[in-house]
């Protein structure tokens, strides 16, 4: 893996060979088992590392495939790595992102770490500072999203990442019509994160965390239950292994999924409001 690092350039159409099987024969890859299974969460960390533009397209593909697929081809590392692989890739470009982000037949947490990857763009780059605001409070605001989605949501967190203190007043908003997941973000999330921003509506690049994945691919995957010495995959606190059905292994542990259910969701804020 060292060797690979050293030579992406080389090693870059192999990695992409890897990407391209997957998004072909989503079905035939989501089956392998061993080793081979941890193939395409490798390439793609490397080829986000690499900045490979040529990967982008292949990866925006095969987020679209339907839920079960992407969860299990890249089980949690949807939310803890994506938004990077997508912003790496990216080339600067956030057209892609975008529409992945408002497609609402994507899986929501593929949107929500395609917003990240948005705001990072945003982030990164002053001259598109503007246009990413606009965009995440178009999202945020847009009437067709559901109730406590996920994409509104991530919209939300990202404009407190970016310190616009100027949408403070629709964040608001935003929470008292119940547009956000309630157990993400309140009002005094708003003031907490403008504060430790400093002075609201002042802008720092380079606020959010992380833009290129870590030189150690072997260290950014470590948390994965495949990687434990002592393997449990029924612990609901590691990352089950690429191919493992993550909803079976949080029901064999008697953890029970937050639900996505619009009516249930409505019904659980109806509850919070009469303590």
């Amino acid at each position: 893996m060292d060797r690979v690092l050293e030579h992406l350039d080389e090693c870059e159409q192999e990695l992409l060979s890897v990407l391209r099987e997957a998004v072909d024969d989503v079905v035939g890859f989501g089956e392998r088992e061993g080793p081979s299974s941890f193939a395409l969460l490798y390439a793609l960390h490397l080829l986000a590392r690499h900045r490979s533009e040529a990967a982008h397209e292949l990866l925006l593909a095969l987020l679209r495939e339907p839920e079960e697929t992407v969860d299990r081809l890249l089980g949690d590392a949807v939310t803890e790595d994506l938004g990077t692989w997508l912003y790496a890739t990216a080339g600067g470009s956030p057209q892609g992102i975008e529409r992945l982000a408002s497609d609402r037949t994507v899986w929501e947490w593929v949107r929500s770490a395609a917003v990240d990857a948005r705001a990072m763009l945003g982030d990164s780059d002053p001259a598109l500072r503007d246009e990413t605001v606009v965009f995440l409070q178009a999202l945020l605001m847009d009437d067709e999203e559901p109730d406590g989605g996920e994409a509104p949501t991530a919209a939300a967190k990202a404009l407190l990442d970016l310190g616009h203190g100027e949408s403070a007043d629709l964040l608001r908003e935003a929470i008292q019509q119940e547009r956000l997941d309630p157990w993400a973000m309140d009002a005094s999330d708003i003031d907490i994160a403008l504060s430790e921003a400093g002075q609201a509506g002042e802008y720092v690049g380079g606020r959010l965390a992380r833009y290129l994945p870590e030189d150690d691919p072997h260290k950014a995957l470590s948390w994965w239950a495949a990687f434990e010495e002592n393997r449990d995959d029924s612990s609901p606190w590691l990352a089950p292994s690429p191919g493992q059905d993550r909803k079976a292994v949080v029901k064999k542990a008697g953890v029970k999924k937050k639900s996505r259910n619009k009516a249930e969701k409505k019904a659980r804020r109806k509850q919070r409001k009469r303590r």
